[in-house]
């Protein structure tokens, strides 16, 4: 499994928009984002890449992203499901 940490300066959903649909085109598997420009982007790049899992760590108060997966909890939380998300990944070749 390949696991990459980016941290992206996109303002707005415009431009996080390029930072997802790049890391689809890298064959990524999951994809996960935090933070609010990001969750504004991901339905948007949900519906364009079909083949990867994009899944939003919400903060609570702030609306989720629409159309797509979400994390949310405490940190402990977050983190354990996303683990678990990334381990049912099919292994890679399959």
């Amino acid at each position: 499994m390949n696991v990459q940490q980016l941290f992206a300066p996109a303002a707005t959903a415009d431009r996080a928009l390029p930072y997802l649909a790049g890391l689809a085109a890298q064959h990524c598997d999951l994809v996960v984002t935090v933070g609010p420009t990001f969750g504004q982007a991901l339905n948007a790049a949900a519906k364009a890449n079909p083949h990867t899992a994009f899944v939003a760590v919400t903060t609570e108060g702030l609306p989720a992203p629409a159309g797509v997966d979400t994390v949310s909890g405490n940190n402990t939380d977050k983190a354990a499901e996303i683990r678990r998300r990334a381990l049912a990944l099919p292994a890679p070749g399959r």
